[in-house]
Protein backbone atom coordinates (compact mmCIF):
# COMPACT_ATOMS: atom_id res chain seq x y z
CA UNK A 1 0.00 0.00 0.00
CA UNK A 2 1.01 3.58 -0.57
CA UNK A 3 -0.02 6.71 1.62
CA UNK A 4 -1.20 8.88 -0.98
CA UNK A 5 -1.27 8.55 -4.98
CA UNK A 6 -3.08 11.18 -7.43
CA UNK A 7 -5.60 9.40 -9.97
CA UNK A 8 -3.26 9.89 -13.02
CA UNK A 9 -0.69 7.95 -10.75
CA UNK A 10 -2.92 5.28 -9.81
CA UNK A 11 -3.98 4.88 -13.82
CA UNK A 12 -0.40 5.19 -15.20
CA UNK A 13 0.19 2.27 -12.78
CA UNK A 14 -2.95 0.31 -14.07
CA UNK A 15 -1.82 1.04 -17.46
CA UNK A 16 1.58 -0.23 -16.93
CA UNK A 17 0.36 -3.35 -15.53
CA UNK A 18 -1.94 -4.19 -18.47
CA UNK A 19 1.11 -3.57 -20.55
CA UNK A 20 3.03 -5.86 -19.00
CA UNK A 21 0.28 -8.48 -19.22
CA UNK A 22 0.26 -7.93 -22.53
CA UNK A 23 4.04 -8.58 -22.74
CA UNK A 24 3.49 -12.33 -20.51
CA UNK A 25 0.96 -13.20 -23.28
CA UNK A 26 3.21 -12.56 -26.17
CA UNK A 27 5.77 -14.38 -24.21
CA UNK A 28 3.83 -17.12 -24.03
CA UNK A 29 2.70 -16.68 -27.86
CA UNK A 30 6.26 -16.79 -28.83
CA UNK A 31 6.80 -20.42 -26.98
CA UNK A 32 3.47 -22.03 -27.74
CA UNK A 33 4.18 -24.55 -30.71
CA UNK A 34 0.20 -25.62 -30.82
CA UNK A 35 -1.30 -23.07 -33.61
CA UNK A 36 -4.25 -22.93 -31.49
CA UNK A 37 -2.97 -21.84 -28.06
CA UNK A 38 -0.63 -19.56 -29.97
CA UNK A 39 -4.17 -17.73 -31.16
CA UNK A 40 -4.92 -18.08 -27.67
CA UNK A 41 -2.32 -15.77 -26.35
CA UNK A 42 -2.04 -13.26 -29.06
CA UNK A 43 -6.01 -12.51 -27.92
CA UNK A 44 -5.70 -12.44 -24.57
CA UNK A 45 -2.39 -10.13 -25.52
CA UNK A 46 -4.83 -7.79 -27.52
CA UNK A 47 -7.53 -7.99 -24.37
CA UNK A 48 -4.62 -6.27 -22.19
CA UNK A 49 -3.52 -4.04 -25.00
CA UNK A 50 -7.55 -3.01 -25.38
CA UNK A 51 -7.31 -2.60 -21.28
CA UNK A 52 -4.04 0.06 -21.32
CA UNK A 53 -5.54 2.04 -23.89
CA UNK A 54 -9.02 2.11 -22.70
CA UNK A 55 -6.75 3.72 -19.46
CA UNK A 56 -4.78 5.96 -21.50
CA UNK A 57 -8.51 7.53 -23.17
CA UNK A 58 -9.63 7.76 -19.85
CA UNK A 59 -6.37 9.77 -18.38
CA UNK A 60 -6.75 11.54 -21.71
CA UNK A 61 -10.53 12.84 -21.89
CA UNK A 62 -10.27 13.56 -17.53
CA UNK A 63 -9.83 16.51 -16.17
CA UNK A 64 -7.09 18.01 -14.59
CA UNK A 65 -8.73 17.83 -11.57
CA UNK A 66 -9.84 14.86 -11.50
CA UNK A 67 -6.65 13.66 -12.49
CA UNK A 68 -4.87 15.66 -9.41
CA UNK A 69 -7.38 14.11 -7.15
CA UNK A 70 -5.72 12.11 -4.07
CA UNK A 71 -6.11 8.76 -2.81
CA UNK A 72 -5.09 7.59 0.41
CA UNK A 73 -3.71 3.88 0.60
CA UNK A 74 -3.76 2.67 -2.92
CA UNK A 75 -3.25 -1.03 -3.62
CA UNK A 76 -0.77 -1.93 -6.00
CA UNK A 77 -2.64 -3.93 -8.37
CA UNK A 78 0.67 -5.92 -9.65
CA UNK A 79 0.89 -7.58 -5.89
CA UNK A 80 -2.58 -8.94 -6.23
CA UNK A 81 -2.71 -12.41 -5.60
CA UNK A 82 -3.96 -13.45 -9.29
CA UNK A 83 -2.02 -11.07 -11.31
CA UNK A 84 0.88 -12.66 -9.45
CA UNK A 85 0.34 -16.14 -9.45
CA UNK A 86 -0.27 -15.36 -13.67
CA UNK A 87 3.22 -13.24 -13.83
CA UNK A 88 5.00 -15.80 -12.11
CA UNK A 89 4.04 -18.47 -14.26
CA UNK A 90 5.42 -20.11 -17.20
CA UNK A 91 2.92 -23.10 -17.89
CA UNK A 92 1.68 -22.87 -21.98
CA UNK A 93 -1.05 -25.24 -20.59
CA UNK A 94 -4.02 -23.02 -22.20
CA UNK A 95 -6.86 -24.49 -19.84
CA UNK A 96 -4.64 -23.08 -16.89
CA UNK A 97 -3.97 -19.82 -18.67
CA UNK A 98 -7.48 -19.18 -19.46
CA UNK A 99 -8.65 -19.82 -16.03
CA UNK A 100 -5.91 -17.54 -14.79
CA UNK A 101 -7.00 -14.72 -17.12
CA UNK A 102 -10.67 -15.15 -15.13
CA UNK A 103 -9.22 -14.81 -11.78
CA UNK A 104 -6.70 -12.10 -13.15
CA UNK A 105 -10.12 -10.16 -15.29
CA UNK A 106 -12.32 -11.11 -11.64
CA UNK A 107 -9.38 -9.63 -9.27
CA UNK A 108 -8.95 -6.37 -11.76
CA UNK A 109 -12.78 -6.31 -11.66
CA UNK A 110 -12.51 -6.27 -7.35
CA UNK A 111 -10.06 -3.52 -7.40
CA UNK A 112 -11.79 -0.76 -9.89
CA UNK A 113 -14.82 -1.29 -7.70
CA UNK A 114 -12.51 -0.71 -4.36
CA UNK A 115 -11.01 2.50 -6.31
CA UNK A 116 -14.75 3.51 -6.84
CA UNK A 117 -15.90 3.04 -3.36
CA UNK A 118 -13.46 4.54 -1.97
CA UNK A 119 -13.22 7.54 -4.08
CA UNK A 120 -14.66 10.98 -2.17
CA UNK A 121 -15.15 12.51 -5.58
CA UNK A 122 -18.11 12.10 -7.83
CA UNK A 123 -16.24 12.42 -11.17
CA UNK A 124 -13.26 10.21 -9.82
CA UNK A 125 -16.07 7.55 -8.27
CA UNK A 126 -17.93 7.61 -11.88
CA UNK A 127 -14.11 7.56 -13.82
CA UNK A 128 -13.54 4.13 -11.95
CA UNK A 129 -17.08 2.66 -12.59
CA UNK A 130 -16.72 3.56 -16.12
CA UNK A 131 -13.11 1.48 -15.97
CA UNK A 132 -15.05 -1.56 -14.32
CA UNK A 133 -17.54 -1.47 -16.92
CA UNK A 134 -15.21 -0.93 -19.78
CA UNK A 135 -13.21 -3.99 -18.18
CA UNK A 136 -16.98 -6.30 -18.11
CA UNK A 137 -17.75 -5.09 -21.87
CA UNK A 138 -14.17 -6.36 -22.52
CA UNK A 139 -14.38 -9.84 -21.22
CA UNK A 140 -17.95 -10.21 -23.36
CA UNK A 141 -15.65 -9.37 -25.75
CA UNK A 142 -12.85 -11.95 -24.89
CA UNK A 143 -15.02 -14.74 -24.46
CA UNK A 144 -16.94 -14.12 -27.62
CA UNK A 145 -13.47 -14.04 -29.57
CA UNK A 146 -12.17 -17.25 -27.43
CA UNK A 147 -15.29 -19.22 -28.80
CA UNK A 148 -14.29 -18.53 -32.31
CA UNK A 149 -10.86 -19.64 -32.18
CA UNK A 150 -10.71 -22.81 -34.50
CA UNK A 151 -9.53 -26.42 -33.23
CA UNK A 152 -6.12 -26.26 -35.49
Amino acid sequence: MTNFQQVHQVLKRHQDLHLSLSRKYSELHDSSEDGRDGMLFQLLSEHQLRLANAIKEYSAQASIGVLNTFFQYTEDPSKAEAIMAFQQSNTLDSALVESMTMALDKQLHDIYEELREHAEVASVQELFANLRDHLEQQKIRLATDLATIPDV
